[in-house]
């Protein structure tokens, strides 16, 4: 049980870790190129697999606002 708790601790903080690296990698590489940060995080939101469930099932019911909905959303709370 103990070492169940200590992998779960962990592996939470190498997620959180990994996430702040990618983003801040991100924001660098957007910077660099001149691009707005709001737009490559909109374009890496995109790819996420939640969103990519989300945009699919709005293509197949036919509700594009679904899906830009989520990939904007997604793009503003990063």
């Amino acid at each position: 049980m103990l070492i169940s708790l200590v992998f779960l601790v962990a592996g939470i903080a190498l997620v959180l870790w990994g996430a702040e690296r990618f983003t801040d990698g991100a924001v660098r590489t957007a910077t660099r190129f001149g691009l707005s940060t709001f737009y490559v995080g909109a374009a890496v939101s995109g790819f996420e697999p939640e969103n990519l469930v989300t945009g699919g099932a709005a293509a197949i019911g036919n509700l594009p606002q679904i899906a830009l909905g989520t990939v904007v959303g997604a793009a503003v709370w990063s």
